[in-house]
């Protein structure tokens, strides 16, 4: 675990850092006001840039690079994939227990700007799935990659894709926060599992399907 962490410093101090604003931010100010405030900043480029930016964090992408990695090296497809369900199952199941509304319910009473295109949600808040999502599967990338600096990278595109969701009216900032939270703890703990033993370097999980089907055509 301990190794996981200090490998990822670039990623995750970043994180830290992030969400102690967050959190300062959240515990002093009223719930929403955030949401209101980035709410009258809508421009069409903004619209436009928050509208792909969100599609990052999004299950179809996650997918699609779990299928790629599996080009890479099978291990590192198997742990972006488990971290992956997972998140989906506890973040479903949290999601379900707080039943918390979104903000175009909780401030239903006023006229708000939406994005075209975005379908909006009205319920089930709480936590962020796109930010967990996109945390697990960007921490993910930056425990697999050797140039630890992409971790810095990788880091905005996941907090990209969580402040995404708060322009788009889908979450509040204590959603992002804890949808993070939970990525973090998850990612970490089960790379600290998965990555607890070196591979030998002729291991199945060592390859991809690159090289099998190269070993295949050799045999």
């Amino acid at each position: 675990m301990k190794k996981i962490i200090t490998d990822n410093k670039w990623f995750l101090i970043p994180w830290l850092l992030w969400s102690l604003i967050l959190l300062i931010y959240v515990l002093l100010t009223p719930r929403g006001t955030s949401t209101l405030w980035v709410n009258d900043q809508h421009t069409v480029v903004l619209d436009f840039i928050f509208r792909w930016t969100t599609w990052l964090g999004d299950g179809v992408t996650v997918g699609i690079i779990c299928f790629i990695l599996l080009f890479v090296q099978f291990r590192a497809a198997v742990f972006a994939s488990i971290v992956s369900i997972a998140n989906l199952v506890i973040t479903g199941a949290l999601k379900k227990a707080f039943s918390y509304p979104r903000p175009a319910t909780y401030f239903e009473t006023i006229d708000l700007n939406f994005v075209h295109g975005i379908k909006t949600y009205y319920h089930l808040s709480f936590p962020s799935g796109h930010t967990s999502a996109a945390f697990c599967i960007y921490l993910t990338l930056a425990i697999i990659c050797k140039k630890k600096k992409l971790g810095l990278l990788f880091f905005f595109i996941a907090m990209a894709v969580a402040e995404s969701r708060v322009y788009l009216l889908q979450h509040f900032e204590e959603d992002l926060l804890f949808g993070s939270a939970i990525a973090i703890v998850l990612t970490t703990v089960t790379a600290s599992l998965i990555y607890k033993k070196p591979l030998r370097e002729d291991s199945i999980w060592n390859r991809s399907l690159l090289t099998l089907n190269k070993k295949v055509i050799e045999k």
